[in-house]
Parts: structure tokens; C-alpha cells; sequence
């Protein structure tokens, strides 16, 4: 089955509608989401990227991150992604949104807009996709220092996030 997604403008407003594949084949601009997950002890949760992933195989990312399909709100993606990849329900907030630059990766563009989702789940149950190698909760301190020291290979949108993000900034 074909994925679609929308096809944006620089101001987020949907211009056209277009398959996945042709979107990063082409560097359309299009919409994505991220959330963190914090626990109880203000921890956020970090995931590790399967092998098979088309982009950043084995790099750490937030605790959820998805494309946002067409006809779908950036809410409505988010609740999506966190059922699929980390099998919860939960309240999102969104935070922010941005524009990511273009990210090219072999002959392939990724360029999204970006929106934020923060959630707080006391004890979370998490059930790992097989799109997720592992995943840990670490302190907020912790992640600051990983991305810092590039202790660990992180997605480019996660350090875009991570920057934005009002815990950690």
C-alpha cells in the first residue's frame, strides 16, 4: 500500500498531495512529528533506531518520531506514532513547530516541518516496535550531556528538537 503525505509550502499550508517514496526522492517539503516522553522522575525517554530503518539506522532519537500522512493532523500523528512504535495512549501537548533545513542522505531529501509533542506518563508501559533496536529513560541532565559530547550518534532532527526543547535548553 502507497503512503501518502502533503506536500507543503513554507508556511505549512498543504499545496499538493504526493506518495512517500516521491517525496524524498524529490525533497518535497512535508510534516513530521517528535515527542517526549517523560516519566515521573522527569526522565525522557530515548530510542534506538533498528538496523533496517531507511534513515539513521542505529542512532538515538526522541522517544517517538513519525511522518505525519495525508489528511492527518499533526495531533492525530503523534497519537498514531506513539501507539505504533511505543504501544501507548496518552495526552500530547504540542510544544512548537519548525522548519528543518534539507537533509540529504544518499540520493534521498528529507525536509519537514517538525512539530514538537511533549507527554508525561507516570509509569509508562512501553512496548518497542520493530522499528526501535532499544530505548531508555535518562535524565534530562544526561541527555543534554549525550548530545554535547556526541557520546552517541543522534538523528539531526532530535538535536534540532533538543535545542528547542524548554527542559533541556
Amino acid at each position: 500500500m502507497t503512503e501518502y503525505f502533503d506536500v507543503v509550502d513554507e508556511n505549512d499550508n498543504v499545496v499538493d498531495r504526493k506518495p512517500r517514496i516521491e517525496c524524498v526522492n524529490r525533497g518535497l517539503l512535508h510534516r513530521a512529528i517528535l515527542v517526549f516522553l517523560l516519566n515521573s522522575r522527569d526522565e525522557v525517554y530515548l530510542q534506538k533506531r533498528a538496523e533496517h530503518i531507511l534513515f539513521y539506522p542505529g542512532y538515538w532519537s526522541a522517544s517517538c518520531t513519525g511522518h505525519v500522512s495525508s489528511g492527518e493532523t499533526y495531533l492525530e500523528a503523534a497519537r498514531r506514532e506513539m501507539k505504533e512504535e511505543l504501544g501507548l495512549e496518552c495526552e500530547l501537548d504540542e510544544l512548537t513547530k519548525f522548519m528543518s533545513p534539507k537533509w540529504k542522505i544518499g540520493r534521498k531529501i528529507e525536509w519537514e516541518f517538525i512539530a514538537i509533542f511533549e507527554t508525561i506518563v507516570k509509569d509508562p508501559q512501553i512496548t518497542l516496535s520493530d522499528e526501535t533496536q532499544e530505548g531508555k529513560f535518562v535524565s534530562m541532565r544526561e541527555f543534554k550531556k549525550m548530545l554535547a559530547a556526541e557520546l552517541e550518534k543522534f538523528t539531526p532532527d532530535t538535536i534540532l528538537a533538543a535545542r528547542r526543547y524548554h527542559r533541556i535548553v
